[in-house]
């Protein structure tokens, strides 16, 4: 059937369908459509057929997309565009530089494809005959329906925007924007750019340059189709005193003092207290959220220990890999950890019970371990990682300037290096095993089964030492 389709350049209807579900986003009137997100129901088959047609096309373009995307893409994600960016703040207040950054946001990009612009972009990245034309024939007559409590509503004509739900959008909606994204740099061999799907970061030393650059994104996009929405689109200037004025058009640009990127939050300082502050905030949150099953006497305390691990330390944790923590930013990690697990026995700070005894009780992971041991698994990802790629390039960037007076702020580096000074190595010594996979942290014993949890034992009924 699926050879039929390729060789016949035709798909039967039900695979150009899409029934449209509203759900409400839980944000202001329910009367109000903006509210409402759409989620598209498409064939099985149908989306079969464009997995195929996906991975063949995958195949012809990937060396050809930039390095500068990392939305989905093998082997790439938000971890790597949020390292560069770090990286690059880090090493421009060390040397007392500036970097300016823009954040733009396109205002409804995926509904905005120029699908007769689309076809020849396919073209241009080798995409030709039988299997453009199997993806055309997926577009050639879409429709949709949206599904309402009284039922179906009539079916109409889409023809604009790759389609929702469709395994095979994700993919030419990147296509279509590495071609936007390379007729608008004015410096394409420099590192000035990262994008995740349609989130892009702009950024330059230089105010003019950078102007410049979101000038000709503007004008690319307006000629594809597409429109940077000024309302949301935000600048920022990491340094430690200037502030410069950037605009579309125009239009003033909103200048910040702080932006979240892909779910990490950035300051004009460079400094990383604010993400902190935000990330024990949410886990507070998951904390209030999970406290009925962290005090219920009757769940094993393992699968309590799994609920903190697998939810709690998660969300406390997000893009630890970046951090470079400072003492005082650990001990506020461990004080947000530490409310969690005691919630599990049942105890406070005025029971004046030792940390490591109600890590031990609880068998939970220690958060600072945690870091640790994803820093060290980031570093050999980084020291593998090809040359060319943004966060690799970033990691080893050299800076201009003059270190100002003063006691050197913490670098990424320098956590990588206490964590590997404590069990012996060097960086050095620690990139040659990481080329070679050998990098490794020693296993940390199961808290459980150390001798702490005897103070508690018989203090909290409700915990079964076979379970530990």
């Amino acid at each position: 059937m699926f050879q039929r389709a390729c060789e016949e350049r035709k798909v039967p209807d039900d695979w150009q369908r899409a029934i449209v579900v509203p759900i409400w986003k839980c944000k202001k009137s329910k009367k109000d459509c903006s509210t409402y997100r759409g989620i598209s129901l498409l064939s099985h088959v149908g989306k079969m057929f464009a997995k195929i047609l996906e991975r063949r096309i995958r195949a012809k373009t990937e060396h050809l997309l930039s390095n500068s995307q990392f939305g989905f893409r093998k082997g790439r994600g938000c971890t790597d565009a949020i390292f560069a960016l770090r990286q690059l703040c880090e090493k421009t207040i060390e040397y007392d530089n500036e970097l300016h950054l823009i954040f733009a946001d396109l205002e409804k990009a995926f509904d905005r494809v120029d699908r007769k612009k689309l076809w020849k972009v396919l073209e241009c990245y080798g995409i030709h005959g039988q299997l453009l034309d199997s993806v055309r024939a997926i577009y050639k007559n879409s429709q949709s329906a949206v599904r309402t409590a009284s039922g179906l509503t009539n079916w109409f004509p889409v023809t604009s925007g790759v389609r929702q739900g469709c395994v095979l959008s994700p993919l030419l909606f990147i296509i279509y924007m590495d071609r936007i994204k390379q007729a608008a740099n004015p410096e394409p061999e420099c590192l000035n750019e990262l994008l995740f799907v349609d989130d892009q970061a702009l950024f330059s030393p230089d105010k003019d340059t950078l102007q410049e650059h979101i000038n000709q994104l503007n004008k690319q996009c307006e000629a594809h189709g597409m429109r940077i929405n000024i309302k949301k689109t935000e600048a920022i200037t990491i340094s430690r005193n200037e502030t410069t004025a950037f605009n579309i058009e125009g239009n003033a640009l909103l200048n910040v003092t702080e932006f979240k990127y892909l779910g990490s939050f950035f300051t004009k300082d460079g400094r990383i207290d604010r993400e902190i502050e935000v990330r024990c905030q949410k886990a507070n949150s998951i904390n209030y959220q999970l406290a009925p099953l962290l005090k219920h006497e009757s769940i094993p305390i393992a699968t309590k220990a799994k609920l903190i691990n697998s939810i709690f330390l998660t969300t406390l944790t997000y893009q630890c890999q970046t951090w470079p923590l400072t003492h005082g930013l650990k001990n506020k990690l461990v004080t947000c950890e530490m409310r969690c697990l005691r919630k599990v026995v049942n105890k406070t700070r005025r029971d004046k019970i030792r940390n490591e005894d109600i890590r031990a009780q609880v068998g939970a992971t220690p958060v600072l371990q945690h870091v640790k041991n994803q820093q060290i698994k980031w570093f050999g990802h980084l020291i593998r990682m090809p040359t060319d790629q943004p966060a690799h390039r970033a990691y080893n960037s050299r800076y201009s300037g003059k270190r100002p007076r003063g006691r050197p702020r913490r670098r990424w580096s320098d956590s990588v290096a206490d964590t590997l000074k404590s069990h012996n190595k060097s960086l050095c010594e620690a990139s040659h095993l990481a080329v070679e996979r050998r990098l490794h942290l020693p296993a940390t014993p199961n808290a459980a089964s150390e001798p702490h949890y005897s103070k508690l034992h018989g203090i909290v009924p409700f915990l079964d030492p076979q379970l530990m």
